[in-house]
């Protein structure tokens, strides 16, 4: 199982690296949940899990699964959700 707070920070800073602190401040206040954390390290990581099993998408949502300790099916619900809000 991955420890989603840290990952969710790491995910940010690659994209806005002076973000960090900030970001933890926002953590720590309980402004950003754990699910909101949860949802956008799977939208984020679902293309990389696939190029990484050569398209299989299902390969890819057992990855996902295994790691997060969730279903499948809920990890593609999510996905879809949250493609258009990420």
């Amino acid at each position: 199982m991955v420890d989603i707070k840290e990952r969710f920070i790491k995910l940010q800073l690659e994209q806005s690296p002076e973000s960090e602190k900030y970001l933890r401040y926002l953590i720590s206040k309980g402004l950003i949940t754990m699910e909101t954390m949860r949802n956008y390290c799977l939208t984020m990581q679902m293309d990389e899990y696939i190029k990484a099993n050569q398209g299989h998408v299902g390969h890819a949502l057992i990855d996902l699964s295994d790691d997060y300790g969730i279903g499948e099916r809920q990890i593609q619900k999510i996905h879809k959700k949250c493609t258009r809000i990420f």
